[in-house]
């Protein structure tokens, strides 16, 4: 999701990327909501595209499919139809509001609303949600493989520190080292500074196996007395 947000004009910006589990995610990549009154059929597209960026990567690197993509299916498939059927994105049907009544508060409703078309009009409903769709992702494939490089950075990067926030998503795919990399060589090289500085350990007193210290006591014969003013 993340990479392909990156890489389509007009996807939303990305706040993180985390692969921690969460209820039943597995892993999300959360975006940035922008206030806005309305959204081009352009945004939309790229929606699409990056809501489907992550089964596509799956299918990639692994050659086949899982269970864990089922949310990304069910939001984008809402978001194609919302485009065929209310707003009036669909060329074959050009600009007409086939949404039906939604204004039904009782559970189930996708299966009790009344339609007002005929069941050739259904029919082409389908094809232009399923023809929204299968662009997407061929379009996220062809991002997908063409950056196959940064898929792999940017998945070894959420490997080792399963949050990546907007800005360190950025560096990754710059081919740059982390903030939180580079502070930590700081630190290295100065723990390493100071250990050499401060020399070796003087052990001599420690033999035989021994490492209790050692008390010199002063020899009676020798013990002196403050001097008397």
């Amino acid at each position: 999701h993340a990479l392909v947000a990156k890489l389509t004009p007009g996807a939303p910006p990305i706040n993180k990327a985390v692969i921690v589990p969460r209820g039943q995610a597995m892993g999300m990549v959360s975006f940035l909501s922008e206030e806005r009154h309305s959204v081009k059929e352009p945004q939309l597209r790229a929606h699409l595209d990056t809501g489907l960026g992550g089964c596509v990567a799956e299918s990639i690197v692994f050659g086949e499919r899982s269970t864990g993509a089922q949310a990304d299916y069910k939001q984008v498939t809402a978001v194609a139809r919302a485009m065929v059927c209310d707003w009036g994105m669909s060329k074959s049907l050009g600009p007409v509001s086939l949404g039906g009544d939604d204004e039904q508060i009782f559970l189930g409703k996708e299966f009790s609303r009344q339609r007002d078309f005929s069941e050739h009009t259904a029919q082409t409903i389908d094809k232009e949600i399923r023809d929204l769709v299968v662009e997407a992702e061929e379009r996220a494939s062809s991002l997908l493989r063409e950056n196959r490089a940064k898929l792999d950075a940017l998945s070894a990067a959420l490997l080792d520190y399963e949050v990546l926030d907007d800005a360190e998503i950025d560096e990754i795919l710059h081919g740059r080292i982390l903030p939180r990399d580079t502070a930590a060589v700081v630190t290295q090289a100065k723990e390493a500074e100071s250990a050499s500085k401060s020399g070796p350990v003087d052990d001599s007193h420690r033999q035989n196996g021994d490492d209790s210290e050692q008390i010199i006591k002063p020899d009676s014969s020798t013990s002196q007395t403050p001097a008397q003013g």
